[in-house]
């Protein structure tokens, strides 16, 4: 037969339901953490896709001035050759 070194009896049986409550609560923090990261993962992408937006029509608004200019040169030289 085994000794009771610890003196105790019985085991409380309250720890249960504590653990219980503590499980509850990691997952709740985890799925609450978690859904913020993804809604700043989708703020972050809409943030990005407005600066390439806005990086893009910079871009098309400096390709026609550039077509714009080559064809004021044209004109001109072409100008010059027949006078």
């Amino acid at each position: 037969m085994a000794s009771n070194k610890t003196g105790m009896r019985k085991a409380k049986a309250g720890s249960a339901p504590r653990l219980g409550e503590a499980l509850l609560s990691i997952v709740a923090v985890g799925f609450t953490l978690g859904a913020a990261l993804i809604g700043a993962a989708v703020a972050l992408g809409e943030a990005i896709e407005g600066i390439e937006a806005g990086e893009k029509e910079k871009l098309e608004e400096r390709r026609a001035a550039d077509r714009e200019e080559v064809r004021r040169i044209i004109e001109a030289e072409s100008g010059d050759e027949w006078q």
